[in-house]
């Protein structure tokens, strides 16, 4: 019995990446193998309190559950967003569960990019969401960056790439560590104000806004945020 460890779902509206408004259904999955703001950094991941927790569901009951409360959702059009943590990390009990879809809505997957996609499951995807971590994060070098999976990524034009920043330094480290980003339509790569409060975002959006129109990125609009400050779920 194949098993799918989640830490919530929920009907909200995408915030955040080039489909910012758009209705949507989060799946989050338990589990991430980077712990942002736990050793240090500017800032820490926003979602971390849900992520650790979550209770495994067996994938049949599951899918019938969560279609029974979300059909309505998917026919008027809403996408669905598997997040986490890290969501790769159930890349095989992923498979099996979106491949029940008889009507498959577009799917958005969050990554934070170091883990390489199977074939099996990329074929299932519409759009990747991705996340490197930069050295604001906390985390290791070695623990954030794996070139391969980087490189996989890159080289898909429905995957699209998003940095949490707070100083033109952050930008730096950028194109230091993903040099190839500079050849990348700008439609695929944004800048995010590295916050997890309304006050902090708000107050960061000017700085973030420059750095995007003199450095050549688009802004990654943190919505969920302006709109419900902390409050996870919704």
């Amino acid at each position: 019995m194949t098993i799918l460890r989640v830490s919530e779902h929920f009907y909200s509206i995408q915030g955040e990446g080039p489909t910012v408004g758009v209705p949507a259904v989060f799946l989050r999955l338990q589990g991430c193998n980077l712990n942002c703001g736990a050793s240090g950094g500017v800032w820490a991941c926003d979602t971390e309190a849900v992520w650790k927790r979550g209770d495994k569901h067996p994938i049949d009951s599951f899918f019938q559950a969560f279609t029974g409360e979300y059909g309505h959702a998917f026919e008027c059009g809403a996408h669905l967003i598997i997040t986490g943590g890290e969501p790769l990390l159930q890349q095989s009990a992923l498979i099996e569960w979106l491949s029940m879809f008889q009507t498959k809505p577009l799917i958005e997957v969050e990554t934070n990019g170091t883990i390489t996609p199977t074939d099996a499951l990329d074929a299932l995807v519409d759009q990747w969401n991705v996340s490197p971590k930069l050295s604001n994060s906390g985390e290791g070098h070695d623990q954030r960056l794996v070139p391969d999976a980087l490189t996989w990524f890159e080289k898909r034009a429905y995957s699209i790439f998003k940095y949490v920043i707070k100083t033109e330094s952050d930008i730096n480290e950028i194109y230091d560590e993903f040099p190839w980003l500079k050849q990348l339509p700008i439609r695929r790569k944004y800048l995010m104000p590295a916050a997890d409060n309304k006050d902090t975002l708000e107050s960061l959006y000017p700085h973030v806004i420059t750095l995007s129109k003199t450095r050549g990125f688009s802004l990654g609009q943190r919505f969920h945020i302006s709109m419900w400050d902390q409050t996870t779920g919704i």
